[in-house]
């Protein structure tokens, strides 16, 4: 993986356009965009970039070399030479699987100013000239200014429409969880567990009692709509990214 990053800067380098930091963010998701596809056995380009960067995919055999990798997309007619040599790339990670033979390569790159610790070899001196997201990630309580991505006056609509997804993406995996629950331990609702209650246990806010209750009794029917609601509210839930967010959050705070 690192020498398809020092060649990819190598490229970039000898074209007089800045070179990129690799970046631990981008490195995970394109690792776990490598491993989808290598679980697949195709390419197959993701859907979690529609808010930050984009990605290079290429596919060959187990003797996949560096240079080849490399070779593949400054060769390629669909864009891949182009986001390869794009001075506006600031930050970007590789990830590598292999699979029955084959060798799968996910490029993720981002547009985003470099950070410290996300890339390990930017080391911002002083305030003066520091980028400002650099001084951000040493308050916690500004973290959520930067989670957008893109231009500044985009940032509060792309955040709302992230946390609008994860909560209800939140509220379909628990309301379908609660369903597919009554539905197996219908015996203890009908004795007299109250179908108001999250898990027959937990008191729910007013506001959601009826929305509760509804799973309740369809849950009583069959299971089949608290599992559409589960598998709805996981689907959003990884959609929206919020994972990603808490995960950097937690990532700067040092607590995991």
């Amino acid at each position: 993986m690192s020498k398809v990053h020092d060649l990819i800067n190598y490229e970039r380098k000898r074209r007089g356009i800045p070179t990129a930091y690799w970046s631990r963010e981008m490195a995970r998701l394109a690792q776990s965009q490598a491993n989808y596809c290598a679980r697949v056995g195709r390419l197959v380009h993701s859907s979690r970039y529609a808010f930050q960067g984009g990605e290079n995919l290429a596919e060959g055999g187990s003797n996949f070399t560096p240079r080849a990798i490399i070779d593949c997309w400054l060769h390629s007619n669909a864009g891949h030479r182009e986001y390869l040599l794009s001075p506006r790339v600031r930050k970007m990670g590789v990830g590598i699987a292999k699979s029955k033979g084959k060798t799968y390569v996910a490029w993720a790159f981002s547009d985003q100013p470099p950070t410290y610790p996300d890339c390990p070899y930017y080391k911002p001196q002083g305030l003066k000239g520091r980028h400002i997201s650099g001084v951000l990630n040493r308050y916690p309580a500004k973290l959520l200014v930067k989670l957008g991505g893109k231009p500044m006056g985009k940032r509060p609509i792309r955040l709302f429409i992230i946390l609008f997804l994860g909560f209800f993406g939140a509220l379909g995996i628990v309301l379908g969880a609660h369903g597919i629950y009554v539905y197996f331990n219908r015996i203890e609702t009908l004795l007299g567990g109250e179908a108001s209650k999250l898990f027959l246990t937990l008191d729910v806010p007013i506001r959601l009692r009826e929305v509760v209750v509804w799973a309740s009794l369809r849950g009583l029917q069959s299971w089949i709509i608290p599992a559409l609601l589960l598998v709805g509210g996981i689907w959003l839930w990884n959609y929206s990214r919020v994972w990603d967010i808490i995960s950097n959050i937690l990532d700067k705070l040092k607590l995991k």
